[in-house]
């Protein structure tokens, strides 16, 4: 096969002319966090008041906050926004990226995150108060005259993604997949227990029982009993079938 110089010529110079294409540079949307809005706005999209917002940012704020500026980072008070937008609003990643103009892997990593850094705090906001059992009593009667009560039991069913493992355990009885939540409550709707444990199949007097039993080898089980002459109760751990 024959080339001519012409042919050569035009070769080069389409060689000369090609220009490698570089890694693409990123984009940056812009972001949307309203700080300047009314509370009733800001507590019916985060369903909490902004004095929450705070205490956690103060609380977390060297966890949270990036080492460096580059690529645009995001604060801590920004990745607690939007954990408890997500929270709040029961979204998706994707959702919260059009809200706020990040990166849906950067909603998951700040969900991840904020989430992780919370649960170090636990014992430091949920906790039985063993040592004011009496005390309890008293709050409750003052709010509704019942005697002996020291907490508000309940469950819920919080809904989750399918899972890849013993699935049908997680089907509760809507057909939905789920895990049976506990919390118990103080008489000014403070936390005192919280349990995640149990999958959506497991029904509440199961799961109140198997709690019932774990509580009669804690302090607080000891110390009701031993208020039994003065408020003429004690619980029962086999009160409850399943």
């Amino acid at each position: 096969m024959y080339f001519s110089d012409s042919d050569l010529e035009e070769e080069a110079d389409r060689y000369l002319a090609f220009e490698p294409v570089g890694r693409q540079g990123r984009i940056f949307h812009p972001r949307q966090f309203d700080e300047d809005i009314p509370n009733y706005v800001f507590r019916e999209r985060y369903h909490v008041p902004q004095s929450v917002l705070d205490q956690l940012d103060t609380l977390m704020r060297n966890q949270l906050d990036p080492a460096t500026k580059r690529n645009c980072s995001i604060n801590a008070r920004k990745k607690i926004k939007i954990f408890l937008h997500f929270l709040g609003t029961n979204g998706f990643y994707h959702v919260m990226r059009d809200c706020h103009g990040v990166d849906t892997h950067t909603v998951f990593r700040d969900v991840h995150q904020v989430a992780e850094a919370l649960f170090g705090y636990r014992e430091q906001f949920f906790g039985w108060p063993t040592d004011r059992a009496m005390e309890l009593a008293q709050k409750f009667f003052d709010v509704a005259p019942f005697p002996s009560v020291c907490g508000l039991i309940d469950g819920t069913h919080v809904n989750i993604l399918a899972q890849s493992s013993d699935e049908e355990s997680y089907v509760n009885r809507h057909h939905d997949h789920s895990i049976n939540a506990v919390i118990v409550c103080g008489p000014y709707l403070e936390i005192l227990y919280v349990n995640a444990n149990s999958p959506g199949r497991r029904s509440d007097p199961w799961r109140f029982s198997l709690s019932v039993q774990k509580l009669a080898n804690t302090t607080l089980y000891r110390r009701c009993c031993g208020l039994e002459a003065t408020l003429q109760y004690r619980p029962q751990t086999n009160s409850i079938k399943s």
